[in-house]
């Protein structure tokens, strides 16, 4: 253990304790440790609410009941997998956003999914669906957007802690360029591979 006065050493040594290494379900794969779900889960249900309010939800009985049908039988399954991790199950929700450019479908922490009538075409019925739900919900369960939550809060603190170490407001041209340059390297190096591996992970988990 060490003991330091320097508040920005003391959040550092914090911040590494907190995030530490998790197993993904499902894969078994290594990842930086989550923020917990009782902080996602209701930052999801509010950017969803908010979201709702901003969008045209479909009208369309059919699209909506093929979305909710593929939806709910998912979460079933979800649901399931979560009670045996000690988890509570989610307040789930399946919408249908009435838009016919956006070519996508995403599902926030807590359960909260939405598909754009763009991509139903795409999946080509209620199997196409599925593929896409489950892929995005794979997300949510995996919880990997707390966990970019807490590479983001690394990150930044780290580069704080960096900055400072090279003076602060008072550094040379070329402390503040290196520091610059930790940025650009930890959106290349760290950031991007482990969103591409979310990616694959979704994939699994989904299937």
């Amino acid at each position: 253990c060490v003991v330091t006065a320097n508040p920005m050493i003391q959040r550092l040594s914090v911040l590494f304790l907190f995030c530490g290494c998790a197993t993904e379900p499902i894969t078994g794969r290594w990842t930086i440790q989550p923020i917990p779900e009782g902080t996602t889960t209701p930052m999801g249900a509010q950017a969803y609410q908010e979201m709702l309010g901003q969008v045209k939800l479909s009208a369309d009985s059919a699209q909506n009941a093929l979305v909710e049908r593929a939806g709910q039988r998912i979460a079933a399954v979800t649901d399931n997998h979560m009670a045996e991790e000690g988890r509570e199950a989610y307040q789930w929700e399946f919408k249908v956003i009435d838009d016919a450019k956006t070519v996508n479908a995403f599902c926030l922490p807590g359960g909260k999914v939405a598909f754009y009538t763009a991509i139903l075409p795409i999946c080509q019925g209620e199997a196409g669906i599925a593929v896409v739900m489950g892929h995005e919900v794979g997300h949510a369960y995996a919880q990997h957007g707390g966990k970019r939550m807490s590479e983001q809060s690394l990150a930044g603190v780290t580069l704080e802690a960096v900055s400072l170490a090279l003076g602060g407001d008072q550094a040379s041209d070329s402390a503040k360029l290196a520091v610059a340059a930790l940025g650009i390297g930890f959106q290349v190096g760290v950031a991007l591979p482990f969103s591409r591996g979310d990616e694959s992970a979704a994939d699994e988990i989904g299937l």
